[in-house]
């Protein structure tokens, strides 16, 4: 008895607070779809909560995968060009890192500037305050700004990678997206 009364109460429970396997689903009409549930009126149409592409792990390659600053394949002046970026905020001066910081750090006693996560990003020991401007760069950032901060020649790939592994960061998402940019292998 208290056995089936355990298991009537486990299935009344939500499935959201239960935590979900990963082949199960919810319908638009909020029904669970899987395969510990009944059919759902019309399986093509399901949320899957949780991207894999956040949560799987991913493990950020070593800072030698990546192309430092004179061995870059593409011409960044011709790409800023053609985009029809600006030539003076680059650099130390980036403009993208400074509009980003602007933003995402208005509540800082001293706000960051772009120079000094210039010079964060290349430091050996970064101090306790270039961790925490470059973990501000790192999790505020959009993946369309740290393309056009490289574009802007504020690090190299194998720079900011190498800032990554020194602070000991790790963001499943922005180690799969930054790997993208690794070198080709030979």
């Amino acid at each position: 008895m208290l056995e089936q009364l355990r298991n009537e109460q486990q299935a009344l429970e939500s499935p959201l607070r239960r935590g979900l396997a990963s082949s199960e689903r919810f319908t638009l009409d909020g029904t669970l779809n899987g395969p510990t549930a009944a059919p759902a009126v019309d399986s093509r149409i399901c949320v899957t909560y949780g991207d894999p592409w956040h949560f799987e792990p991913c493990d950020l390659l070593p800072p030698e995968a990546f192309h430092a600053d004179g061995e870059t394949p593409t011409d960044r002046h011709a790409i800023r060009a053609a985009c029809g970026l600006p030539e003076d905020g680059t650099k130390e001066r980036s403009a993208t890192v400074h509009a980003r910081f602007f933003s995402c750090t208005a509540g800082w006693r001293t706000p960051p500037t772009s120079e000094e996560f210039y010079h964060a990003l290349r430091t050996s020991a970064p101090t306790p305050r270039q961790k925490h401007v470059i973990e501000a760069w790192l999790s505020e950032a959009e993946q369309w700004e740290i393309l056009r901060a490289w574009l802007e020649e504020a690090y190299s790939w194998r720079d900011l990678v190498a800032a990554m592994h020194r602070i000991g960061y790790r963001r499943n998402e922005l180690s799969r997206y930054v790997n993208q940019f690794a070198k080709a292998p030979r």
